[in-house]
């Protein structure tokens, strides 16, 4: 697998070309295939999870043995690993059956290559007085069983001075397995409201369950991600792409 990009056992490869593309029938219209290059991790980090870091995801995958039956297997996949091959090098590969994605991680990794392209670039000011919360990843990371995504919108989406206020309207979507809020998510969301508002961000916050949630709330807000929580150069307030 060395001509694929795989150098040791605890790599995989994924593939993550649509399937009609792989089949179509004219190799001068798709001549590639587009894979990406994850590792084995041993447990997964919080702040990973839910494509909710552009660059980094950490997914749930399942091993399939025999004598042992299903186990979780943990991938970090990182946006800077994929790569397009030619089909002449992949038609000759057979997937391995021991490892598979459900519907649910197969969902989550779509949602973050696209992210790529279509996340929300907030202020500079903006997230300078969100890098200063405090206890954000151990909150974050007792709610990673129950929070499928935040949303947020900002006003004014802008750049604005130091005394001037944002209004933000913060939306925590719970998981359709949750049958009421666990008390994590609402202190993480209180947590986040308090650190708002001493921050001169005033805030609306909401906590809602997947099923209670319609796609038009959905359509006005932004997926928040925290990548801008890992720098905390206040020097490179931006981080660089990858």
């Amino acid at each position: 697998m060395s001509e694929l990009g795989i150098e040791n056992k605890n790599q995989k490869l994924i593939v993550i070309s649509q399937s009609c593309d792989i089949a179509h029938h004219s190799i001068e219209d798709e001549p590639e295939v587009e894979i990406i290059i994850c590792s084995e991790i041993e447990s997964l980090n919080a702040m990973m999870t839910n494509s909710q870091n552009p660059r980094v995801l950490n997914l749930e995958a399942i091993k399939l043995d025999p004598n042992s039956g299903a186990t979780p297997l943990y991938l970090e996949l990182k946006a800077k690993n994929k790569r397009s091959i030619s089909k002449d090098k992949f038609i000759d590969q057979l997937p391995d059956e021991t490892i598979k994605l459900d519907d649910h991680n197969s969902r989550i990794l779509c949602q973050w290559l696209a992210s790529r392209y279509n996340r929300l670039a907030l202020p500079s000011e903006f997230n300078e007085r969100m890098r200063t919360m405090r206890n954000f990843k151990k909150l974050l990371k007792k709610t990673n069983n129950f929070i499928s995504a935040l949303y947020i919108s900002v006003e004014p989406n802008r750049e604005i001075e130091s005394h001037e206020t944002y209004t933000v309207n913060l939306l925590a979507l719970t998981n359709v397995n949750s049958s009421e809020t666990p008390e994590a998510v609402k202190k993480l969301i209180n947590q986040m409201a308090t650190h708002m508002e001493e921050n001169n961000i005033d805030t609306n916050t909401i906590i809602r369950s997947e099923k209670e949630t319609s796609v038009a709330t959905i359509k006005a807000l932004k997926k928040y991600n925290f990548d801008h929580f890992s720098f905390r150069d206040t020097k490179n307030p931006t981080p660089p792409e990858v």
